[in-house]
């Protein structure tokens, strides 16, 4: 009988148990860590667009005290009674770089557009702030959605 033979035979067998081991581990963990991953993207996801949602708001509730606050302005107030176009953009652009908008949009109460100025948030952009259509067709808020914004 050849002993040499057989000890290698047997080292044979554990070395590819051996491998098969490893390579099953490998896989075990390769398909633990993707689920891993793919729960914590979910909860990253679930928390970056509640973050967003917040942000969204707070920057509504500020554009709605900032257009009372405007509204309410009587340097605004005497430039819209006297009509003096320049006069009108010069305020809203002082009350633009203030809350540093993008643009401000006065229009009169049937969405007719009284003036336009960009802030100093588009002075980067190559060219002029687009005016979204929607904003001029939506239907003008009630007085009591302005006092509780």
């Amino acid at each position: 009988m050849n002993y040499r033979l057989y000890e290698w035979k047997i080292i044979y067998v554990f070395i590819v148990v051996f491998a098969l081991i490893q390579v099953g581990a490998y896989m075990v963990l390769t398909v633990s860590n993707e689920n891993i991953a793919r729960e914590n993207a979910g909860h990253d996801l679930e928390i970056a667009s509640d973050v967003m949602r917040n942000l969204i708001l707070l920057r509504s509730r500020q554009l709605a005290l900032t257009g009372q606050v405007i509204a309410a302005d009587a340097t605004v107030r005497e430039a819209i009674a006297t009509g003096n176009r320049l006069a009108i953009e010069a305020t809203l652009q002082n009350n633009g770089f203030r809350i540093q908008a993008a643009a401000i949009l006065l229009t009169d109460m049937n969405r007719n557009v009284i003036a336009y100025v960009s802030g100093p948030a588009a002075a980067g952009q190559s060219g002029p702030v687009s005016v979204n259509p929607a904003i001029l067709q939506s239907p003008p808020p009630l007085a009591d959605d302005c006092a509780h914004g």
